[in-house]
């Protein structure tokens, strides 16, 4: 392939934000249930739900937002990233820690301008054969840009 630019477009699949919803509620109430049967004095168990409760509400609804924001992803070869949006626009994206590229599934994280971090869990046909050797391809080239931030 040459060293020419080129942008790789994704499709997020419904069925895979579903699963990865509804994993995130399991483990959720996965964390209440170990939470209550502690071994533990009242106040600490309930002091350990409350931030359990906390930490995960407030991170499925930071994923659900984030979904809400993001039709379709492109990721260009000079290592940039865009969101499209429902209505078309388009937002630029920051890579966050946390990706991973494997040869049939694809888990990337990104930040938006205004601070929300959010998670896309991909699989090989989620853009077309072409769009997931690409996307292989800027990873290989580009695995240090997944995880750092402008500044650092």
């Amino acid at each position: 392939m040459s060293s020419a630019r080129f942008a790789t477009d994704l499709r997020p699949d419904p069925a895979l934000r579903r699963l990865l919803q509804l994993s995130g509620s399991f483990a959720t109430l996965a964390g209440v249930a170990l939470a209550l049967h502690l071994q533990a004095p009242l106040m600490l168990r309930l002091a350990l739900l409350a931030a359990w409760l906390g930490h995960s509400l407030r991170e499925l609804y930071r994923q659900s937002a984030g979904m809400r924001r993001v039709r379709r992803l492109r990721l260009w070869s000079t290592g940039e990233a865009v969101a499209i949006a429902p209505d078309g626009s388009v937002v630029t994206l920051e890579h966050a820690s946390g990706s991973v590229v494997l040869p049939a599934l694809a888990w990337l994280r990104f930040r938006f301008p205004d601070g929300l971090y959010y998670g896309e869990l991909l699989r090989c046909n989620a853009g077309g054969e072409r769009d997931w050797h690409q996307l292989q391809l800027l990873w290989r080239q580009h695995r240090g840009s997944f995880g750092r931030t402008r500044g650092s």
